[in-house]
């Protein structure tokens, strides 16, 4: 039997990390070769690291860590290593927050936006004799929540190669709606009924216009391509 109690040396390569609050962030780095898995904490969110080309070559790993929109005091942000022991390690870095202030917009909720919009949702599991504003509520909350999720699950999946290449393609002759973590206050009849952080980034283009893929990647097991077209964009 062989006992090991030394954890995995871990240590940053690159030197300088700006990032904004609300963005992203790339991280190099060397670990032992006792490591069997490593990246970067952000306070208790944790970004896999992966070996740099898709192979381990001399410890060398690359981490991409996103920093939260919504700081309030400065989170804790360090490297972290384990190896097959289950012994830990972790080690800081140089990196610098830079705060940013995003933009509070109002939104009015009309009965006419909801009849045109909430057909769309027909799919939705609603109680008998929601009203509409009762629908759209529903929809605001409790399906955004399930797309979060969604969401995550998917994260979980990360390939550990690099599928992407090159720069990523935005729509095409496409303006700019909402940006992201706008705060978005909502009234219907002159009375706040919601408020919620928009996390994404809205982009109108022409009805039922060809929505392109960024860039190559897998969506759900499906591989894309630059230039593929399978979805319809419509606002």
């Amino acid at each position: 039997m062989t006992v090991d109690t030394i954890p995995p040396a871990i240590r940053a390569i690159s030197r300088m990390h700006n990032i904004y609050a609300g963005g992203t962030c790339l991280v190099l780095y060397q670990t032992s070769s006792d490591t069997e898995e490593s990246g970067v904490f952000v306070d208790e969110r944790f970004f896999h690291g992966f070996p740099v080309d898709g192979e381990l070559k001399d410890g060398l790993q690359v981490s991409y860590f996103a920093m939260p929109y919504d700081l309030e005091n400065n989170p804790s942000v360090y490297l972290w290593a384990k190896d097959k022991a289950g012994n830990v390690s972790q080690s800081s870095f140089y990196y610098h927050i830079i705060k940013k202030k995003f933009r509070k917009e109002t939104l009015n909720i009309t009965d006419r936006f909801l009849q045109r919009v909430l057909p769309y949702f027909s799919f939705y599991p609603f109680a008998p004799g929601d009203s509409d504003i009762e629908k759209f509520l529903k929809i605001n909350n409790d399906l955004r929540k399930e797309n979060h999720q969604t969401l995550i699950k998917l994260t979980e999946k990360t390939s550990p190669e690099k599928l992407w290449d090159g720069p990523f393609l935005r729509l095409k002759n496409a303006a700019t709606m909402s940006r992201y973590a706008d705060h978005r206050v909502y009234y219907y009849k002159k009375k706040q009924i919601d408020e919620k952080v928009h996390l994404g980034i809205d982009l109108a283009s022409l009805t039922n216009s060809p929505v392109e893929a960024a860039n190559h990647g897998n969506v759900h097991g499906r591989k894309l391509d630059q230039g593929w077209h399978g979805l319809s964009y419509r606002r």
